[in-house]
């Protein structure tokens, strides 16, 4: 055989599988995933809060297109018990820090239409790892506003929890 033809099968071969795959620098979505819950004990009361989040950016950065589910819990030993669930709009994961934006959709009649911003710390699995931790806010800004605001830039969480977080950077 000539070299001619054993140069275009492979030729052929290599523009398709570059044309199924895409381009090796495609971004992944950012992701946050788990469920942890940190525990404020005051004597012989508390109150657990407990953040249940699996959302996903296809475009990573700072925009308003995520998917996924956030789900944000407290309960007490002493007082009314409370679940928010929001729809995420903004997910953003650098490295080990990630944030989760989203509208809350059901909760107290005065937490809906807010937007709720949680941002965790994945310290890793293991015996040896500290452990995950979070912070939360409610905010009256409009999804547009929270990102201009600088909502869904990640910043160091609060609080050990008992549970695990991962949070995936594709960038």
């Amino acid at each position: 055989m000539s070299m001619r033809r054993l140069l275009l099968p492979t030729m052929l071969a290599l523009i398709a599988t570059a044309t199924v795959s895409g381009p090796a620098n495609a971004a992944a979505p950012d992701q946050v995933l788990g469920k942890g819950t940190h525990r404020v004990q005051n004597g012989d009361q508390f109150t657990d809060v407990t953040v249940d989040v699996n959302a996903t950016d296809p475009t990573p950065g700072a925009g308003t297109d995520a998917r996924g589910k956030l789900t944000f819990t407290v309960e007490q030993s002493v007082g009314p018990d409370a679940t928010y669930k929001a729809d995420p709009f903004c997910v953003n994961a650098e490295g080990d820090l990630g944030t989760v934006v989203g509208m809350v959709t059901e909760g107290t009649p005065a937490s809906i239409g807010q937007v709720l911003v949680v941002r965790i710390i994945d310290n890793g699995k293991g015996k040896d790892a500290p452990p995950d931790a979070f912070s939360f806010v409610f905010s009256n800004l409009t999804p547009e506003a929270a990102v201009a605001a600088g909502f869904c830039q990640p910043v160091p969480g609060v609080g050990p929890v008992t549970g695990d977080f991962e949070v995936r950077d594709r960038t």
